[in-house]
């Protein structure tokens, strides 16, 4: 098993290592780093799927933690834009997304 946790220092190379490790097929990225136009997106961890992109015969779901006793809708919320941001980098929409406490 593979994992990425070098994110780097700035935004610019935190995007890059992000989409190295993506275009890799790393099984976890740690602490990556998406952009589309205005929005920026950081998810805590990136989970390799046997669901085919433009990546290649694989994909990436979002998985974020949380330190909260239980799940609140803002966490839903941001997990469903970093899973918006991460479809348009791979070219297919994640079909879950996780948070674990």
């Amino acid at each position: 098993m593979s994992a990425v946790s070098e994110a780097g220092d700035g935004l610019a190379a935190r995007l890059a290592r992000t989409r190295e490790a993506m275009a890799d097929g790393a099984d976890v990225i740690y602490q990556a780093a998406f952009r589309h136009g205005r929005y920026i997106g950081h998810a805590d961890f990136l989970q390799k799927t046997a669901r085919p992109s433009q990546l290649g015969a694989y994909s990436y779901e979002a998985s974020d933690t949380k330190l909260a006793r239980s799940a609140r809708a803002k966490f839903a919320i941001q997990l469903s834009f970093y899973s918006w941001l991460l479809g348009l980098g791979q070219g297919a929409a994640p079909l879950h997304m996780r948070s674990e406490e």
